[in-house]
C-alpha cells in the first residue's frame, strides 16, 4: 500500500470512527467503509475488505440509512471493529 493510499484509509477510518462516536447516521458510517474498501489492496488486506463488507451489508439490512446506530451493542462492536482494523492495517504497513 503505497503512503497516498494509507492517509487516504486513515481518513476513512477515522471518519467512521467519529461518525460511530458522534452516532451519525447509517448513510456516513456506510459511505466511509466503503471509502475505506475502497483504499485496501483486495489481496493484502482481504480480510478487512470481507469483515468492512460484513458490516456494510448487515447496517443496510438492520437500518435505515437516515437512522443512527440504536442498539448501543451494535455500535460498540462496530467501534471495536474499527480500532482493530486500525491495529491490522498498522501492522501490516510497517512489516
Amino acid at each position: 500500500m503505497d503512503l497516498i493510499k494509507a492517509f487516504e484509509a486513515g481518513r476513512f477510518l477515522q471518519a467512521a470512527y467519529i461518525a460511530c462516536l458522534d452516532n451519525k447516521n447509517v448513510y456516513t458510517i456506510v459511505e466511509n467503509l466503503k471509502g475505506l474498501m475502497e483504499t485496501l489492496d483486495p489481496d493484502e488486506f482481504s480480510d478487512v475488505r470481507k469483515h468492512i463488507s460484513d458490516w456494510i451489508e448487515f447496517l443496510n439490512k438492520y437500518y435505515k440509512m437516515y437512522e443512527s446506530i440504536k442498539d448501543p451493542e451494535d455500535r460498540n462492536a462496530l467501534i471495536e471493529d474499527i480500532k482493530d482494523w486500525v491495529k491490522i492495517i498498522k501492522d501490516r504497513l510497517l512489516r
